[in-house]
């Protein structure tokens, strides 16, 4: 049984529990700690929210704590600095998959408008440049003794 796994968790008490993302990291350490976790139904995302924000507020208060022995070696090392802090998150799958979709479905519309004015603006220029180019190139009058060439001039040469 591995109730670390979505499906472990999903198969053996789908009807009583539900999986659990646990992110955690350091601030200033490269890489972070994901764990599964199974966890009670009646577990909802506010209640984990909660939870997540009272840890934080006891570990990042517990390093603030510590700001008078950070010159310490064994306290300042590479995995403790003065500014450390340490992050976590409790993510509940399904729930939060559907708040998501929720909270950004309002800017899917916008940012799609946008990005398509962008497009069609990009679009037009192009072709206005590209008009005005053909228009200049089957403009140009051809010089028979020059084999079809233009010479531009100033003005001020004399022949």
């Amino acid at each position: 049984m591995e109730l670390g796994y979505y499906s472990g968790c999903q198969g053996e008490y789908g009807d009583i529990a539900d999986f659990v993302l646990f992110n955690s990291n350091i601030s200033h350490l490269i890489g972070m700690g994901r764990m599964g976790l199974c966890l009670p139904k009646g577990c909802k995302q506010h209640h984990l929210d909660w939870f997540v924000e009272g840890q934080l507020k006891t570990v990042n208060g517990y390093l603030d704590y510590l700001a008078d022995y950070y010159h310490h070696p064994k306290i300042n090392s590479m995995f403790v600095r003065e500014w450390s802090r340490v992050g976590m998150s409790l993510i509940k799958s399904d729930e939060y998959t559907e708040s998501w979709r929720e909270r950004t479905w309002p800017g899917v519309i916008p940012i799609t408008i946008i990005i398509s004015l962008i497009v069609a603006l990009a679009i037009v220029s192009n072709l206005i440049k590209f008009y005005k180019y053909k228009q200049a190139w089957f403009s140009r009058k051809k010089d028979p003794i020059l084999n079809g060439d233009r010479v531009e001039t100033d003005g001020n040469m004399e022949l």
